[in-house]
């Protein structure tokens, strides 16, 4: 759906939760696949590996839609007004009406522009997903002697 000024917001939510479910629909398989190809010694540094490469990739689409946003939203001189305007009823009083409709229709236009962005790179982690052998993988965790399973977090 568009977002735009009057979309309501279980509208946003049911969206941003769809989305929250594709990103842990394709995320837990490609860890899961990339962990078991490692042996027994080798779990420990992938998981921390791979901990630290979401946390990472998590800050740095973060930073992108913050920025995308922030742009978006100084492109429109009346967005923020508008949006202050909400808040502050003695703000409201000394912006015409008509201005505070426009700045919220260009706050809406902002952030919609911004969850274009964000569904189009949740929609991106189906490429290596769908790359992910469909053939049952032989895990080599227990292929040395004498060492315990480690647990994967």
């Amino acid at each position: 759906t568009q977002l735009t000024a009057t979309t309501p917001y279980p509208v946003i939510i049911a969206e941003l939760f769809v989305m929250g479910l594709g990103m842990g629909a394709t995320m837990m398989p490609l860890f899961t696949s990339a962990l078991k190809t490692l042996k027994a010694h080798e779990v420990a540094r992938g998981s921390t590996l791979l901990n630290i490469t979401q946390q990472i990739a998590s800050s740095v689409g973060v930073a992108i839609m913050s920025v995308l946003l922030t742009n978006h939203l100084q492109a429109s001189k009346l967005a923020g007004p508008a949006m202050a305007s909400l808040h502050d009823p003695a703000l409201a009083a000394k912006i015409p009406a008509a201005a505070i409709v426009k700045g919220l229709e260009d706050a809406a236009h902002a952030f919609a522009q911004t969850y274009w962005v964000a569904w189009v790179m949740v929609l991106l982690t189906l490429i290596p997903a769908l790359m992910l052998p469909r053939k049952h993988e032989e895990t080599h965790l227990l292929e040395e002697e004498g060492t315990p399973p480690v647990t994967v977090h």
